[in-house]
Protein backbone atom coordinates (compact mmCIF):
# COMPACT_ATOMS: atom_id res chain seq x y z
CA UNK A 1 0.00 0.00 0.00
CA UNK A 2 2.86 2.37 0.76
CA UNK A 3 4.18 1.97 -2.80
CA UNK A 4 0.72 2.81 -4.21
CA UNK A 5 0.65 6.01 -2.16
CA UNK A 6 4.13 6.94 -3.40
CA UNK A 7 3.05 6.21 -6.98
CA UNK A 8 -0.09 8.32 -6.56
CA UNK A 9 1.99 11.23 -5.23
CA UNK A 10 4.40 10.85 -8.14
CA UNK A 11 1.50 10.81 -10.59
CA UNK A 12 0.06 13.99 -9.09
CA UNK A 13 3.46 15.68 -9.30
CA UNK A 14 3.83 14.67 -12.94
CA UNK A 15 0.37 15.88 -13.83
CA UNK A 16 0.62 19.24 -12.13
CA UNK A 17 4.25 20.34 -12.50
CA UNK A 18 5.44 21.55 -15.89
CA UNK A 19 8.88 19.99 -15.56
CA UNK A 20 7.45 16.92 -13.81
CA UNK A 21 6.23 15.31 -17.01
CA UNK A 22 9.75 14.96 -18.39
CA UNK A 23 11.19 14.12 -14.98
CA UNK A 24 8.87 11.11 -14.91
CA UNK A 25 11.04 9.48 -17.50
CA UNK A 26 14.67 10.13 -16.60
CA UNK A 27 15.85 8.19 -19.62
CA UNK A 28 14.20 10.75 -21.88
CA UNK A 29 16.07 13.53 -20.14
CA UNK A 30 19.34 11.65 -20.45
CA UNK A 31 19.10 11.40 -24.24
CA UNK A 32 21.36 14.13 -25.68
CA UNK A 33 19.55 16.69 -27.78
CA UNK A 34 16.04 15.53 -26.91
CA UNK A 35 15.32 16.34 -23.28
CA UNK A 36 16.42 18.70 -20.61
CA UNK A 37 15.37 22.06 -19.30
CA UNK A 38 15.85 23.77 -22.64
CA UNK A 39 13.03 21.81 -24.29
CA UNK A 40 10.75 22.08 -21.29
CA UNK A 41 11.27 25.82 -21.00
CA UNK A 42 9.70 26.22 -24.43
CA UNK A 43 6.42 24.64 -23.28
CA UNK A 44 4.00 27.10 -21.70
CA UNK A 45 2.88 26.67 -18.12
CA UNK A 46 -0.75 26.39 -17.15
CA UNK A 47 -2.35 29.84 -17.28
CA UNK A 48 -3.78 29.26 -13.79
CA UNK A 49 -6.06 32.28 -13.51
CA UNK A 50 -7.57 31.77 -16.95
CA UNK A 51 -8.00 28.02 -16.50
CA UNK A 52 -9.53 28.49 -13.06
CA UNK A 53 -12.02 30.91 -14.56
CA UNK A 54 -12.75 28.39 -17.34
CA UNK A 55 -12.02 30.96 -20.04
CA UNK A 56 -9.63 29.05 -22.24
CA UNK A 57 -8.06 25.76 -23.20
CA UNK A 58 -4.37 25.37 -23.97
CA UNK A 59 -2.47 22.92 -26.15
CA UNK A 60 1.31 22.94 -26.56
CA UNK A 61 3.21 20.58 -28.87
CA UNK A 62 7.01 20.50 -29.04
CA UNK A 63 8.56 18.08 -31.55
CA UNK A 64 12.15 17.14 -32.29
CA UNK A 65 13.34 14.35 -34.53
CA UNK A 66 11.77 13.27 -37.79
CA UNK A 67 8.34 12.16 -39.03
CA UNK A 68 6.55 12.62 -35.69
CA UNK A 69 2.80 13.29 -35.75
CA UNK A 70 0.68 14.83 -33.01
CA UNK A 71 -3.02 15.73 -33.06
CA UNK A 72 -4.80 17.37 -30.14
CA UNK A 73 -8.56 17.98 -30.08
CA UNK A 74 -10.06 19.88 -27.14
CA UNK A 75 -13.68 20.84 -26.73
CA UNK A 76 -14.82 22.66 -23.61
CA UNK A 77 -13.30 25.20 -21.23
CA UNK A 78 -10.16 24.88 -19.13
CA UNK A 79 -8.57 21.89 -20.85
CA UNK A 80 -4.76 21.61 -21.03
CA UNK A 81 -2.57 19.39 -23.20
CA UNK A 82 1.22 19.34 -23.36
CA UNK A 83 2.98 17.02 -25.85
CA UNK A 84 6.78 16.67 -25.95
CA UNK A 85 7.78 14.38 -28.79
CA UNK A 86 11.24 13.32 -29.95
CA UNK A 87 12.70 10.53 -31.99
CA UNK A 88 11.38 9.02 -35.21
CA UNK A 89 7.87 8.28 -36.48
CA UNK A 90 6.04 8.77 -33.19
CA UNK A 91 2.25 9.11 -33.11
CA UNK A 92 0.19 10.99 -30.52
CA UNK A 93 -3.58 11.50 -30.73
CA UNK A 94 -5.23 13.21 -27.79
CA UNK A 95 -8.88 14.13 -27.44
CA UNK A 96 -10.36 15.96 -24.45
CA UNK A 97 -14.09 16.68 -24.33
CA UNK A 98 -15.42 18.38 -21.23
CA UNK A 99 -13.90 20.86 -18.81
CA UNK A 100 -10.66 21.13 -16.83
CA UNK A 101 -9.05 17.98 -18.24
CA UNK A 102 -5.24 17.72 -18.30
CA UNK A 103 -2.96 15.64 -20.50
CA UNK A 104 0.84 15.50 -20.43
CA UNK A 105 2.70 13.33 -22.92
CA UNK A 106 6.43 12.69 -23.26
CA UNK A 107 7.43 10.43 -26.14
CA UNK A 108 10.93 9.53 -27.32
CA UNK A 109 12.14 6.69 -29.47
CA UNK A 110 11.07 5.02 -32.68
CA UNK A 111 7.52 4.24 -33.82
CA UNK A 112 5.86 4.71 -30.44
CA UNK A 113 2.12 5.43 -30.32
CA UNK A 114 -0.19 7.05 -27.78
CA UNK A 115 -3.97 7.28 -28.07
CA UNK A 116 -5.69 9.29 -25.34
CA UNK A 117 -9.39 10.07 -24.98
CA UNK A 118 -10.84 11.91 -21.99
CA UNK A 119 -14.54 12.73 -21.74
CA UNK A 120 -15.95 14.42 -18.70
CA UNK A 121 -14.47 16.91 -16.27
CA UNK A 122 -11.26 17.17 -14.26
CA UNK A 123 -9.61 14.05 -15.67
CA UNK A 124 -5.81 13.88 -15.71
CA UNK A 125 -3.45 11.71 -17.72
CA UNK A 126 0.34 11.52 -17.90
CA UNK A 127 2.01 9.21 -20.41
CA UNK A 128 5.72 8.75 -21.04
CA UNK A 129 7.37 6.45 -23.56
CA UNK A 130 11.00 5.70 -24.26
CA UNK A 131 12.12 2.99 -26.65
CA UNK A 132 10.75 1.37 -29.76
CA UNK A 133 7.27 0.22 -30.84
CA UNK A 134 5.54 0.95 -27.53
CA UNK A 135 1.75 1.46 -27.53
CA UNK A 136 -0.42 3.14 -24.92
CA UNK A 137 -4.18 3.56 -25.21
CA UNK A 138 -5.98 5.44 -22.43
CA UNK A 139 -9.74 6.11 -22.33
CA UNK A 140 -11.31 7.94 -19.40
CA UNK A 141 -15.04 8.71 -19.27
CA UNK A 142 -16.41 10.38 -16.18
CA UNK A 143 -15.06 12.92 -13.74
CA UNK A 144 -11.92 13.14 -11.64
CA UNK A 145 -10.07 10.15 -13.10
CA UNK A 146 -6.26 9.85 -13.04
CA UNK A 147 -4.08 7.72 -15.32
CA UNK A 148 -0.31 7.35 -15.33
CA UNK A 149 1.48 5.19 -17.93
CA UNK A 150 5.28 4.90 -18.02
CA UNK A 151 6.90 2.71 -20.69
CA UNK A 152 10.63 2.19 -21.11
CA UNK A 153 11.79 -0.55 -23.45
CA UNK A 154 10.49 -2.08 -26.64
CA UNK A 155 7.16 -3.56 -27.79
CA UNK A 156 5.29 -2.76 -24.56
CA UNK A 157 1.52 -2.32 -24.63
CA UNK A 158 -0.71 -0.61 -22.07
CA UNK A 159 -4.48 -0.40 -22.32
CA UNK A 160 -6.32 1.64 -19.65
CA UNK A 161 -10.11 2.04 -19.60
CA UNK A 162 -11.85 3.96 -16.82
CA UNK A 163 -15.61 4.50 -17.04
CA UNK A 164 -16.51 5.63 -13.51
CA UNK A 165 -15.73 8.72 -11.48
CA UNK A 166 -12.63 9.20 -9.30
CA UNK A 167 -10.72 6.17 -10.59
CA UNK A 168 -6.92 5.94 -10.65
CA UNK A 169 -4.70 3.69 -12.75
CA UNK A 170 -0.91 3.43 -12.74
CA UNK A 171 0.94 1.27 -15.28
CA UNK A 172 4.73 1.07 -15.29
CA UNK A 173 6.43 -1.10 -17.89
CA UNK A 174 10.19 -1.60 -18.03
CA UNK A 175 11.87 -4.03 -20.40
CA UNK A 176 10.51 -5.60 -23.55
CA UNK A 177 7.27 -7.22 -24.65
CA UNK A 178 5.12 -6.38 -21.63
CA UNK A 179 1.31 -6.14 -21.81
CA UNK A 180 -0.98 -4.53 -19.25
CA UNK A 181 -4.73 -3.92 -19.31
CA UNK A 182 -6.68 -2.00 -16.65
CA UNK A 183 -10.47 -1.75 -16.86
CA UNK A 184 -12.52 0.03 -14.20
CA UNK A 185 -16.29 0.48 -14.46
Amino acid sequence: MEQAIDDRAAANTILRAGAGAAAALALWLATPGLGGATDLAAAPELPAAELAAGMTSTAAVLQTGDHNHAAVLQQGPGNYANVLQGGLSGQVRASQLGAANQARVVQEGVENAILLSQQGNANTAALAQHGRNNRADVVQHGHGNDALVLQSGNRNEADVRQYVNASAAIVKQYGDGNYARVVQH
